[in-house]
């Protein structure tokens, strides 16, 4: 998942401290320094209360939570979501 990521142009650290799998940022901002956009957490197994503790957490640190999934295929789809 890491590599599709980078393949699509963006950059990827791990996402521990806010309770996902990654933090993506895009590639090169014109200040030299980005500010990671979205936690990426898997959709898989995701209950409903932890779905809403990384919408709480995203929300506080201004950042968006974006859940992969596979589909049939076996290709990696990512799906934002957002709290309103």
């Amino acid at each position: 998942m890491r590599e599709q990521l980078q393949a699509l142009g963006w950059e990827v650290s791990p996402g521990t401290v806010y309770g996902g799998l990654f933090l993506i940022a895009p590639k090169g901002s014109p200040e030299g320094h980005t500010h990671s956009r979205y936690i990426v957490h898997l959709a898989s197994g995701l209950s409903y209360q932890r779905l809403l503790g990384l919408l709480r957490i995203a929300q506080s640190v201004r950042k968006q939570v974006l859940l992969a999934s596979l589909n049939s295929s076996g290709e990696i789809l990512f799906h934002t979501v957002q709290d309103s």
